[in-house]
């Protein structure tokens, strides 16, 4: 019977295909209501023998393809039944951290140097050298800072923000002040960073009052980190007015080792307030007694002083102050007639006189006689200075306006 076994087959296979078939589908099969039933019930009458049919087929296709799939090596167990459409969910399980992201050049990034006011208030700072270091309160070492400009301490006067060196990150950039003798102060601009570890640092004097600036009023950025202060050529003293200052604006910039000057003017033109006054000399005093005045005990004598406008600048009003260092003095004598106004004692102290003189024409030069009386009961010698500078009004008020070289404004002459 060698013909029949050719045909014969196991039918495990074929079971084992209908039986994943149904439970690929059951899940997907959704419960007729009664309507549907009683619809498929003559549905499938009248498709009886259609269906007898198929299943003749099947019956002979099947063992055919049970045979070919017994060859064939065997399918991976099917997984659970998956209804609807899959999703792949695209995060993983732990989110990986982000590595930082290093800066352009490969090199840590620049701390911020950007300082709010209150915090540069609060930090110990050391600063560059001041114009004066004399005046007890122009310290430079861990300085803390004034936010009140009166104040007998290095102050803030203003600050701002910007990239002066160049490395992505904003610094501070500050005016600071300091009160000096007689009623004056000097000014600089500091430059302040942080370092790696947040600590406010100075990174460099951008400029400083002196060597022809005067005074500085103000700082700002422009937008190429050119740090632009605003100076002039008289200084912050004695209530002058701001308007008599000749004022401009210079750029500097950092160099990686301090601040240089890269824009703007590099000094000031003569200013037309500006004059040049000098005591050109001053003679000693002998002091005599005259014996017409034996009751007041009086000695007398007179100092001869020559004074000159150096400048291209007429003077407004030129006073000549004479100071003794000892004795009580007054002035007499017709010399005096020269002057628009004299000092007495009310005004000034007992040893100081003064004459106030018209004003003293570009190069024109005069020669004071001026008579003094000393009490006998006063030493007899002494020290003296000769000083001369320029005075104008404002709105009632005296100002000393600033002399282009003040230090030939004086001279001292001796008196006995």
């Amino acid at each position: 019977m060698a013909d029949q076994n050719e045909f014969a087959y196991d039918d495990s296979g074929l079971d084992a295909e209908f039986t994943a078939f149904r439970t690929g589908l059951i899940d997907q099969v959704v419960p007729p209501g009664p309507d549907a039933v009683r619809s498929t019930v003559r549905h499938r009458k009248r498709v009886a023998t259609t269906t007898g049919v198929a299943l003749a087929l099947v019956l002979v296709v099947g063992p055919v393809a049970g045979y070919a799939a017994l060859n064939r090596p065997s399918p991976p167990t099917p997984g659970p039944a998956v209804t609807g459409t899959p999703t792949i969910d695209p995060t993983p399980s732990t989110s990986p951290t982000p590595s930082p992201t290093p800066s352009p050049s490969g090199t840590p990034a620049a701390p911020d140097g950007k300082i709010s006011k209150a915090d540069l208030l609060n930090a110990r700072v050391t600063l560059p050298a001041w114009r004066s270091t004399a005046a007890q309160w122009c310290v430079t070492k861990n300085v803390r800072l004034d936010d009140d400009p009166k104040m007998k301490h290095p102050s803030l006067v203003t600050l701002v923000h910007g990239d002066v060196d160049d490395d992505g990150a904003d610094e501070t950039v500050a005016l600071l002040t300091c009160p000096i003798e007689d009623r004056s102060s000097t000014r600089q601009v500091v430059a302040f960073d942080r370092d790696d570890a947040g600590n406010v640092v100075t990174l460099g004097q951008v400029v400083n009052t002196g060597a022809g600036i005067d005074q500085i009023m103000g700082i700002q950025f422009d937008g190429s980190g050119t740090l632009r202060a605003q100076v002039g050529d008289i200084p912050d003293c004695c209530a002058v007015p701001k308007e008599w200052s000749q004022k401009q604006w210079r750029g500097y910039r950092w160099n990686g080792s301090e601040f240089t000057q890269t824009s703007g003017p590099e000094s000031f033109g003569p200013n037309p307030l500006f004059t040049d006054l000098r005591v050109v000399s001053a003679s000693r005093v002998t002091f005599t007694e005259n014996p017409e005045d034996p009751v007041w005990g009086m000695r007398h004598g007179s100092v001869t002083v020559k004074i000159r406008n150096a400048g291209s600048t007429a003077s407004k009003t030129a006073r000549l102050t004479l100071t003794f260092d000892t004795g009580v003095l007054r002035h007499e004598g017709n010399g005096w007639s020269a002057c628009t106004k004299v000092s007495n004692t009310a005004s000034v102290p007992a040893n100081t006189l003064f004459c106030d003189l018209a004003p003293l024409r570009p190069g024109e030069e005069r020669t004071l006689v001026l008579g003094l009386g000393n009490s006998a009961a006063q030493p007899d010698s002494g020290t003296a200075t000769a000083d001369l500078s320029n005075r104008q009004m404002v709105e009632n008020e005296e100002f000393v306006v600033p002399d282009s070289n003040d230090r030939n404004n004086r001279a001292q002459f001796q008196f006995g």
